[in-house]
């Protein structure tokens, strides 16, 4: 009897450490074709030839024809997991954007503030002050 009670004691205190998994990678992470946009709640012509890409390391690329666009200006994204999964901070240079995402198998919804207060209600939601877009992924060349 003492001896199962000492190793019920011992077994916990040898066993090794649990260590934390590896952080997911964001759904969001990679480059994505642009098919619809909606700026202040009108259609715009600029999404054909747009493309966005967003990568492990927070950066957020765009693309225009296939070419990033050029330019000093620093594009980085933050995800709020403490507001939500869905929660999305976009800065470019110094201009922030809050915005709200989903991503449904290979289509990324999103909608960002560009005037005006507070955060959109839905990733599709449209409106004045919002771009909303809706983008398919790209899939890498064989």
């Amino acid at each position: 009897m003492y001896f199962a009670t000492f190793l019920a004691l011992t077994i916990p205190l040898s066993a090794p450490a649990l260590k934390d998994r590896p952080g997911q990678t964001p759904p969001l992470v990679g480059r994505w074709d642009c098919t619809s946009l909606v700026s202040d709640g009108q259609p715009s012509p600029q999404a054909k030839g747009l493309e966005y890409e967003f990568t492990v390391d927070g950066q957020w690329l765009i693309y225009r024809d296939g070419a990033q666009l050029a330019g000093t200006v620093d594009r980085i994204y933050h995800l709020d997991s403490k507001s939500g999964p869905a929660v999305i901070d976009l800065t470019e240079g110094t201009a922030p954007y809050v915005g709200m995402f989903k991503v449904e198998k290979d289509t990324l919804f999103l909608s960002m503030r560009t005037s005006g207060e507070g955060r959109p209600a839905e990733p599709t939601t449209t409106g004045k002050g919002l771009m909303t877009f809706t983008f398919q992924r790209v899939k890498p060349a064989k």
